[in-house]
């Protein structure tokens, strides 16, 4: 009796991955990975956001350029606020601009740009990619959420008809991050606000 207990107990401590040498070692499946010196990861599957190759090596563009992107009327609405050169200190270049139906009027739309060019914003544009790959539909009581093809681009699309909310994602030339926020505006009111940027034709 005592030798198969001695046998059963080799067994344990041989699958534990003990050595004979002090504590069993514990299962390194387990463990948290530590990369080697000059590890390249495996973009290919992982679910990591790396930025595009090459995008990581350009020079962002300043903010009174990005700010050329962006006229100052767009359609029925005009150019109220601007806020830029407040993300230049983390590493990528961005504006947000406030679009308003008419000085005072509730209607308004804000429009965020992330300039892809440089480590930071590579990362930030990329992940943004990852996000609008798959198509997408999600409705809800007092609105929906959906990501789809739109001509050439990739959109995420958000209504909220409770709070007159919509919204509107994409990424255009695989560099520029474009978030449009509409407030007491219709999704069809943001849209052909956004047509009129030229990033669409109809």
């Amino acid at each position: 009796m005592k030798i198969w207990i001695m046998i059963f107990f080799c067994l344990l401590m041989i699958g534990c991955g003990w050595d004979g040498k002090g504590i069993p070692e514990r299962n390194t499946a387990s463990q948290a990975f530590v990369p080697k010196e000059n590890y390249t990861p495996d973009t290919s599957t992982s679910p990591v956001a790396y930025p595009k190759k090459g995008l990581d090596k350009e020079i962002p563009l300043s903010s009174e350029k990005i700010k050329e992107l962006l006229p100052e009327k767009i359609a029925l609405y005009s150019r109220t606020k601007l806020i830029m050169g407040d993300t230049e200190s983390l590493g990528y270049s961005g504006l947000i601009a406030t679009y308003q139906y008419f000085p005072g009027a509730e209607k308004s739309i804000s429009v965020e740009i992330i300039d892809g060019a440089g480590t930071a914003g590579a990362v930030m544009v990329h992940a943004a990619e990852e996000r609008l790959k798959l198509d997408f539909e999600e409705k809800k009581a007092n609105g929906y959420i959906r990501i789809f093809q739109r001509e050439n681009l990739r959109v995420k699309e958000k209504e909220d008809t409770f709070d007159s909310y919509s919204e509107v994602e994409f990424v255009y030339q695989n560099r520029f991050h474009y978030l449009f926020r509409a407030y007491k505006t219709p999704i069809h009111e943001l849209w052909e606000f956004i047509v009129q940027t030229g990033f669409l034709t109809s």
